[in-house]
This record gives structure tokens, C-alpha cells and sequence, in this order.
């Protein structure tokens, strides 16, 4: 494993990280084009994203391929798809899981130490509590006032969303009389482990030791360079809706990382908080949060 580590990182100079991602953002360019979620864009799409692949061949550096490969799929399948729908998240969590077992990015990792697993466990609890609360019936009786503001400011795409309210919810795509059980639970293995893998490996595993060093294979899980802690949280948790809630968990989700040296606790940790999370919206019909 040694030897193949260190041939993907004397080809990595030949492949530069945007070739990695060209094909996905061909994709989604193509696509949406020409109508986002038709058969003929998706079609034409796809094959641009061939033709992108088969140009820069990305896989020659299978280290950085495999940790951004099924991130960025999962990004052009969410965009190039159309209108969330139980089925369009069915086929991101084929497409991802399939891409993953494919490039297996864990192969350069250990397993989970089952040493890390309350840490884990209890971190993982206590994102899912940041990620709800401050919207609960509990928190909007008690501080009303607190939650309108987090309502209002602390929550939204930035930064169309800044300074608004949420907007009531009309439809419900993922609702189970909507969708069906069977793809509410595709939906619940897809935010609970596939994208918890995919999103730990790419931003855990891969995007902050890359910002720490290039060769980002030889920058221990445990090194801490604070300005791309801080900043890599930032990117995570604006790609949220939750965004101030997404930064806090981006920084506890990093932290389990740097605190044990194994990427597989990130993992538990955020399949735990996406888990409690659908269970919760669930219970409460908070379906804005998936």
C-alpha cells in the first residue's frame, strides 16, 4: 500500500486538482443548459463528462480521485437532477455509493477504533441538539426572541437568505406519504452513511490537508493549522441552509478528527447527527431540514 501511496503522489504533479473536478461541472453546465432534469440533458451531460474524463484522466491520481470524485458526483447529480424528489435522492445515493466502493478512498486509512466510538457517539448527539434547538418548540416558547433572531440571521443561503425569515413550506418531496417508505428509507441510508462518508472524506480527508500541504497523503489527521480549520468549517457550513450551525458542526466534526487521528470517528459522528436528524423531522415534520 506503501509503494501504490507513493506512485499516486509522483503522479499527482501531472493531474491538477481542477482536471479532478472538470468532468462533474461539465455535467452540470451541459444539463442545465439545456434543461436540467430532461432525459436528453441528462444524456448530454454525461456524455461531456466522458469526453472531460477520457481528456484529463484524473484516475492517474487515485489518491485525490477517490476522495473528490463521489463529493463532486453527488453535487452535479443534486444540481443536474432537477427538483428534489425521493427518487432523484435515490439515484444520488446509488450514484455516490457506487462510486465510492469503486475509488474506495478508505483504503489509505485505518479502520474505526472502537476506542473513538463514544467520542464519536456523543459528538455526534450533540451537533444534531446545535443543529435543532435553537428552531424547537422548546427554545421558540421559552426565548422566543433568541430563535427569531437565529431564524432570521443565522439561517438561509447567503446571502439571498440573510436578515429573512424562512419561508413556509408548501411541499414536502421527502415526506413518506410523497415519496413512499421505501425511498424515505433510501433517503435515511443516504444522508446517514453515504453522504457522511463521502462528505468526511472529502473534507476531512482530503480538502484540509490539502490546504495544509499539497501532498496532502503526508499530513497527519492530527496536524492543526488553525486558519484552514476555521476556513474549511466555513466552506462546510455554508453549503447549508443551517449555515452557522453547519460551521459549528464543520469545527466539531474536524475536531474529532484532529483529536483521534481517525477519519472513521468524523464518519460515525456525522452519520449519527444525519440519523437523529431524519428520525427528528420525522417526529416533529421539520422537513425543512433535509
Amino acid at each position: 500500500m506503501v509503494e501504490e501511496v507513493e506512485r499516486s503522489s509522483s503522479c499527482r504533479e501531472e493531474v491538477p486538482f481542477w482536471a479532478h473536478i472538470l468532468p462533474f461541472v461539465v455535467f452540470f453546465f451541459i444539463a442545465h443548459l439545456l434543461g436540467d432534469d430532461t432525459p436528453w440533458a441528462i444524456a448530454a451531460g454525461a456524455a461531456a463528462a466522458i469526453a472531460a474524463l477520457a481528456w484529463r484522466k484524473p484516475w492517474r491520481d487515485a489518491p485525490t480521485w477517490a476522495h473528490v470524485a463521489p463529493f463532486a458526483l453527488w453535487l452535479a447529480l443534486m444540481s443536474g437532477l432537477g427538483d428534489p424528489s425521493g427518487v432523484t435522492y435515490a439515484v444520488r445515493t446509488a450514484g455516490g455509493a457506487a462510486l465510492l466502493l469503486a475509488v474506495r478512498p478508505w483504503r489509505w486509512y485505518g479502520p474505526l477504533r472502537l476506542r473513538n466510538v463514544p467520542l464519536a457517539l456523543a459528538v455526534g448527539l450533540a451537533v444534531f441538539l446545535v443543529w435543532v434547538g435553537p428552531e424547537s418548540d422548546a427554545v421558540k416558547g421559552a426565548v422566543p426572541g433568541l430563535a427569531a433572531f437565529y431564524e432570521k440571521f443565522l439561517v438561509g443561503p447567503l446571502p439571498t437568505g440573510f436578515a429573512k425569515m424562512r419561508e413556509p413550506m408548501t411541499a414536502h418531496p421527502y415526506l413518506p406519504g410523497v415519496t413512499g417508505w421505501p425511498l424515505f428509507w433510501v433517503h435515511m441510508i443516504g444522508t446517514s452513511v453515504v453522504i457522511a462518508v463521502i462528505e468526511e472524506f472529502f473534507w476531512r480527508g482530503f480538502l484540509y490537508r490539502w490546504l495544509c500541504g499539497r501532498r496532502f497523503l503526508d499530513v497527519p489527521l492530527t496536524r492543526l493549522d488553525l486558519p484552514m480549520f476555521l476556513a474549511v468549517a466555513a466552506f462546510f457550513g455554508i453549503e447549508h441552509a443551517e449555515w452557522f450551525a453547519g460551521i459549528l458542526c464543520g469545527l466539531a466534526f474536524a475536531w474529532v478528527v484532529l483529536r483521534t487521528g481517525d477519519i472513521w470517528a468524523a464518519v460515525l459522528a456525522h452519520g449519527v447527527t444525519n440519523f437523529l436528524l431524519g428520525l427528528y423531522v420525522l417526529r416533529t415534520d421539520s422537513w425543512w431540514f433535509w
